[in-house]
Formats: structure tokens, sequence, C-alpha cells
């Protein structure tokens, strides 16, 4: 069943800085079908009844004014005799019809009114056989009520459960949207029924009836017969001007107050969007329930209307229809941000006649305005968190369908950036009326042909302005390290696979049974390198190189993965090298003092008097130099500074240099005396850093601590690679502009590489 789903969830606890709306998918929540509702009590209304029949089946070929979907069958026949003191019963002929499951049933005839502003309700009788009914208890159709071009329609369910004739009336007031955009009963030209199960039935006399003066709108009794049932008509107050519709059942909300902030906020929203002038009776409407409980009973009631399944909304208000609704806050009061956020869904529903069905669009828009309005503490670090968290691209994100909550501080950025970056807020207008005439708000359509951008170009954009707007870091990259380029910059790329290993390896440790006893026979004494090692490690690992058994077996090169003790022994190894990594990474780990009569190497004491100047990986170096000092004899012999690389700029022209290794890299760049180097990016799966620049750096790729590797980096050596292609992207959302040249190695061979390629 086509049902819609559009719940609201106002400062939800998982981003309280965006007011989110929480959707509930499970089961959809229904749904008015009713563009504009009319501000005259019907009370007032004096019953007119007007009908006008569109299809009476009496003439020869009235079947061809029908068309059914493949293998149904149409036909007139006689229908059966009917008793019955109406006007309009059944007599004569009428369409018998056989249909199989989802088959539709659909008028041709130029028959159908152009417009139906003046009528109330279309109803149409429906005779079963006995031998039918009793075979098929119940056959369940939607009505379409479709506009002249077929992207918008009205629809409502019926059942069908009866043997023999029965009339079946529908109001129009009480039918639903049938996708984003809102038709416009004065639009309505088609007529079909879809029947949801198999069909063989007749129908006769098919009309339109005129029995109110507001025709298939919905009128404030009609409202508040569904919001307020039981409620005194005392209790329930209305603001209505030409812009604003507010009802209430809340003795204290000030409606003066509430009217004049709503007025504020469609003051704001019209000028902003260029939204049309609000045609009379057709205003946006915010109800506002005394309860939680009466705004949660507000769906089921409105069920009751629309023939469809209710559910209990879990949010702080939704809107249906242009119909915003909410409840009293005591604490807020008129100033409530829900009240902002759904009379901003109305507004946009009822001017541009896009249907409010959670969307990108309609959510970009409410949660946009009711940040500008209620501005919330703490938005740069939803934002700043948000992008820790690795989210759907905005491909998917602005597709036209539901959007979850956790993505809503997404949509607010998006419709800030849309709204106030001088590249796009001057093609909204455009924008907007081309979604209000479409079927559906999906903007892959749009990309190219309003906004002139591409997905890579919008989400490259949104990064740019969420980094200069909250200080967020994209990619790790924060505002202050993303530097304005110029026009004729060129981007230079190295990329290295290992230079050489500088972290602490379990395989560099030759005999781990020798190195286990000389750290073990420290705690006698408690002094010596090998005490301070053993004293930093945590209980974990000292645990296993106290077992000797366990200790040699975490350094063999190759296991029996269908061994026993494979599990435990893999285990064992990622608790000894986690607690080595604690080593390598403690700033305080060597000192002089603390460790007497330790001979180390030249390099070892120059790092150290760096001081608060040593890097992390400067740290994690020397910390290895002085771990194998320890015990010499059981550890392979490398380099003293195997992770130096020399990049050469020679170039006078104004460059961005990429720099990336899979493996820590010390990246040494030295400039010729006219190069002007305007960035360097860094990147890698493990720490890297870069000396020689004085431009910004900016590191790309979230640090996790558990691993110590940086995720999302640009590890990347080779063009061939199957993830070069994501690099390219990268690098152009960060710089926009293409990768002149690229140089890949798989290792470093000591010679200095030199940038452009010689």
């Amino acid at each position: 069943m086509p049902t819609r789903n559009k719940i609201h969830s106002i400062n939800s606890p998982q981003h309280k800085a965006i007011a989110a709306h929480q959707t509930t998918w499970k089961i959809c929540l229904v749904v008015l079908a009713n563009l504009f509702l009319s501000v005259a009590a019907s009370a007032s209304e004096k019953p007119v009844i007007h009908e006008k029949i569109l299809f009476g089946f009496e003439e020869d070929n009235a079947s061809k004014n029908w068309e059914t979907t493949e293998g149904g069958e149409i036909d007139v026949v006689s229908g059966p005799a009917q008793k019955s003191d109406s006007n309009d019963s059944p007599s004569g002929k009428a369409l018998h019809v056989r249909l199989p499951k989802n088959g539709v049933l659909k008028a041709k005839s130029s028959v159908i009114p152009n417009e139906w502003t003046n009528y109330s309700d279309i109803s149409f009788w429906v005779y079963r056989e006995v031998a039918v009914a009793k075979n098929q208890q119940k056959v369940a159709a939607d009505i379409r009520l479709r506009v002249k071009d077929g992207k918008g329609y009205y629809w409502r369910q019926i059942e069908i459960n009866h043997s023999g004739w029965k009339r079946v009336s529908v109001p129009l007031r009480w039918f639903r949207l049938g996708d984003s955009r809102v038709p416009g009963w004065e639009n309505v030209s088609h007529l079909e029924i879809i029947f949801n199960d198999r069909a063989d039935l007749i129908i006769d006399t098919i009309l339109v009836r005129s029995e109110r003066k507001s025709g298939p709108l919905v009128t404030s009794d009609d409202l508040q017969e569904v919001a307020f049932p039981g409620v005194a008509e005392g209790k329930v107050r209305s603001a209505i001007n030409p812009d604003i519709w507010i009802m209430t059942n809340e003795p204290d909300l000030d409606l003066a107050v509430l009217t004049k902030h709503l007025q504020l906020v469609a003051a704001r929203v019209t000028k902003d969007l260029s939204l049309p002038k609000i045609q009379e009776g057709r205003c946006p409407v915010l109800v506002v329930f005394a309860s939680r409980q009466q705004f949660q009973s507000y769906p089921v009631h409105l069920a009751v209307k629309l023939n469809a399944e209710p559910i209990l909304p879990r949010s702080a208000g939704f809107t249906t229809d242009a119909i915003g609704t909410s409840y009293w806050d005591p604490i807020a009061r008129e100033k409530r941000p829900a009240f902002t956020h759904e009379f901003v869904h109305s507004l946009v529903e009822r001017t541009l006649g896009i249907n409010c069905r959670g969307d990108w669009l309609h959510e970009a828009l409410a949660n946009h305005y009711q940040l500008q309005f209620h501005p919330q503490p703490g938005l740069a670090e939803v934002v700043r968190a948000g992008f820790k968290k690795s989210g759907i691209p905005f491909s998917r994100l602005c597709n036209g369908m539901m959007v979850s909550s956790e993505h809503y501080w997404r949509l607010a950025t998006l419709g800030e950036m849309l709204l106030t970056d001088e590249k796009y807020k001057s093609k909204i207008p455009a924008l907007l009326a081309a979604l209000s005439q479409a079927e559906t708000t999906a903007l892959q359509p749009h990309l190219e042909n309003i906004l002139k951008c591409t997905w890579d170009d919008l989400e490259r954009d949104w990064k740019l302005h969420c980094a200069k707007q909250y200080d967020a870091a994209p990619d790790g990259v924060p505002a202050k390290d993303r530097p304005v380029l110029p026009p004729d910059v060129e981007v230079h790329g190295v990329g290295l696979y290992q230079p050489r290993w500088d972290g602490f390896s379990l395989r560099e440790v030759i005999d781990w049974k020798t190195f286990a006893e000389v750290l073990r026979e420290s705690t006698k004494t408690k002094k010596g390198l090998a005490w301070r090692i053993w004293s930093r490690l945590p209980e974990e690992a000292r645990s296993v190189l106290q077992d000797a058994d366990k200790s040699a077996a975490v350094g063999k090169r190759s296991l029996q993965i269908n061994s026993d003790l494979f599990k435990e022994i893999l285990k064992d190894r990622r608790t000894v090298s986690d607690g080595f990594l604690l080593v390598l990474n403690d700033k305080t780990f060597y000192s002089p003092k603390e460790i007497e009569g330790l001979e180390t190497s030249k390099q070892v004491q120059e790092l150290f008097l760096k001081g608060p100047l040593r890097t992390k990986l400067d740290t994690r170096l020397m910390n290895r130099l002085v771990l194998k000092t320890v015990c010499p004899k059981v550890f392979r012999t490398e380099p003293d500074d195997p992770s130096e690389v020399v990049v050469e700029v020679k170039t006078n022209k104004p460059i961005v240099l990429v720099l990336t290794a899979y493996h820590s890299c010390n990246w040494v760049v030295k400039p010729g005396l006219d190069a002007k180097i305007a960035w360097v990016i860094v990147s890698g799966y493990y720490q890297q850093q870069v000396s020689g620049v004085t431009c910004p750096v900016a590191t790309v790729g979230r640090y996790e601590k558990s691993g110590d590797y940086f995720a999302g980096s640009l590890s990347v050596h080779d063009k061939s690679s199957k993830d070069f292609d994501s690099y390219q992207k990268k690098i152009r959302e960060l710089t926009s502009h293409e990768i002149s040249s690229f140089q890949g190695y798989e290792s470093y061979g000591g010679v200095p590489i030199n940038v452009p390629r010689k």
C-alpha cells in the first residue's frame, strides 16, 4: 500500500543541536490529501447538493471509455436489479470488471471534470455475486485521482467486503497525497482504481457530489474534530490571518506572541527562497496541543478518517499535508524550536506545493531556519563530531527519499551553504521551481542544469563551508590548515609504500626467549633500562613474557593455522605488540638521568635534546633506538634513520605537494630558491611528519588510538592501484584541482625525489 510516512522529532537525544526529526520506518504514518484548508466554519455552510454523473454505462460503447492492465477484462452488461429509493440507484447497464491482483481500471473518457474544487465526494455502486463474495471475503482497492500530466495524485483505499449491491461513497477531503508533488484539486483530470486483490465485480453510476461550500477542502471544524475530539468548543482557540493559522487548546499559549514570531519566520523564509505570495485560504497551519498525549492521539483520530494504519509519534512535532503539529512546553513556551521547524515545513509545502515527506529538501530548510531563530549551543561540536563518523554521500542523501535523523546535521549545514554561498544562493529559486514541478525532490536531475556542479563539487564545497563556519575538520583537515590556493596552482603527488619500518615489529626480535629473560631478570635489581622497559609494559604484556613458552611462541614467523593454540598465540602477539607500542609512544620513557650508564647513539641524543619540539615520530624513533640497546644481539640491524625521505622541489610555479606513504615516514622537504609551495597534504596508514616548509601542512585521516593507525588515509603508491581513483577524488575535493603529476615508489632508495620529476 503506497502510504507515506512523516514524523518529526525535535531535540532528539542523538543530535540535540539540530532538533532533529526522528522518522519511524516500520509503519507508515497517514498523510492527508487535501492541499488547502478553508478557515470558514462548516457549521455556517448551507448544504447545496449538486450531482454530476461521470459514468452511467448506458451508452452502447461505454466500455471504450475504460482500459485495464494486461490480463483484465471489462464489458458492459445488464446489471442485476436493485430495489432502492435513491435517485442514483443502479439500473440498466453497468460495467463488469474482472482483474488480476494489482490490476488497474482506468477511465480515459473526457467526461472527467477538469477541476474538482466544487465537489465534496465521489461515489459509485458495486455489486458482487454471493458465490464470489463467499470465496473472497474482501477486495482492497485504491481510488486515484491524477492530475493532467500524471505526475501527482490523490488517493484513498477502500475495502469491498459485501455481496449484492452497495454504494461506496468517499469524502474527497479525506483523500491522501500520493507523492512529493501536491496536485491541487483544480488540476485533477484522471480517474483510476487499482485493485490490490483479484476482482470480479460490477460497477455502476460513478458520480461526484457537491454537498459543502468548501468542496474537497478541510475546514476549521473538520480539523478541530480530528485534532481535539471531545474538547469543549470554547477551549479551542485560533489565530487566523492571511499568512498564518494557529489552532490550540493550551490556555497559557499567547497567540499574539507566537503569531508575531511566526510572521518573522515567514518573512525570512519568503525572502531567502523567493517564495510566491500566499494565496487566500492557503496559509500555513500550526496546531499546538496542550499535552503530549493529545499530540500523540492526533494521528490515531486522523487514521480513522483516512482508513489507514496509525502510529504514535515519538517526536515533539510532525507535519502532514502542510499541517504542522506539536505540543506545549511550559519552559520554551512560544519560542519552542519545534514550532518554528514545523511551521517552515507547512510554509514550504503551501507555497511551493512540495509535499513534506522527510526528504532532504524539507529537512535542510526546516533545520536551517530552526537554527537561525533558535541558535543551538554546541552546534559546532556536533558538526565536528559528525565528520569523525562515516556518512552516506549526498547522492544518496538527496535522492528524494526520507532521511534518517542521524543525518540532519548534514542537511542543516547543506541548507546553510546553499542559502549563503555566493556560488549557490542565486540558483535556489530556479531549483525550487523545478522541484515543485517534479514528482520527486531528487536532486540528481538538477545538479548540472541548475546548480552547475557535480556530486563531488557539492560535497567538496560543503566540506569547505563546514571547515570555515564550524572549524570542522573533514578528512582530518581543520580550517586553519586549508589555505586559499592561487588559481594556477599545480598539484604534485609522491607516494611510497614502505620507506623502512620505524615502529616496533615482533619480527625485529630474533630471540624472544632471551629477550624476555633479560627483562624478567631486571625485576631482581629494579634498575637499568631493562627494568624501565618492564615497568612501563602493561600487566597483560608482562604476563605473556613471564611465561617462557608463550614468549617464545609470539616470535615465531609461521604458525600452524590448524593448531589448537593458534587463536591464543595470536592474542598473545597482539597483547605484546600493543604493550611495546605504549613504550614507543611514551614521551618520558628515555631519560639519561633515570637510566644511568646507558650508551646511546648521537642520533638518540639529538632527538632527546629537541625536547618540546620533538614530534611523535621523533619520540618513536628515539625510543625504538633506545629499546634495541638493552639486548643488541637479539635485534636485527637496520640503518639508524630508516624513515627519512627527502623531496626536493624545483619549480617556480605555485604547487600543492601531496605526500603519502603506508608506513611511517619523515618527509624532509627541500625547496629550491624560487620554489612556491602553497600547501602540503600528508597522509598515511601510520604516523607521518613533514619538515622543511613554512606553508600550512594538513594531515588527512582520523587517528585511531586503539590500532595506532589513520582511518581514511591516502596511502597510495601505484597508479594502477584500485585505490588511485579515490585518491584523485579526495585530492580534487581538497584542492579543487586535478593532479598534475604523481610519482609512486615501493620503497625509498635514499636518493632525493625531485618534484616535478626530471
